[in-house]
């Protein structure tokens, strides 16, 4: 048997929760993009790909050492955008669709 430890330290997130229009409330089909120093981040929320199950909806972006993002993008299945600036690493948010 193998136990793997992460005794990594020092180390930034940001978790991101997408609440989408019904009856896509999950927002799947989203894009989210965050622009982190010379770095963009993307991940695009899906369901399905697991035998049996779904796939969580909530993303977690590891930051690194950044203590900040400068630009988190959200491109919502609709075609309509959310564009937040200047955030705190080291927190979970929960976005809104525009017209909710």
């Amino acid at each position: 048997m193998t136990l793997w430890r992460n005794d990594t330290e020092g180390n930034n997130y940001l978790a991101v929760k997408l609440n989408g229009e019904p009856p896509n409330t999950e927002a799947v089909g989203a894009r989210i993009t965050l622009r982190v120093g010379d770095r963009n981040l993307m991940r695009e929320v899906t369901l399905g790909s697991n035998f049996a199950s779904n796939n969580p909806t909530d993303q977690l972006f590891g930051l690194g050492q950044a203590e900040r993002v400068e630009t988190l993008t959200v491109a919502w299945p609709d075609g309509s955008e959310t564009v937040l600036r200047d955030l705190e690493a080291n927190q979970r948010l929960d976005i809104h669709h525009p017209r909710l």
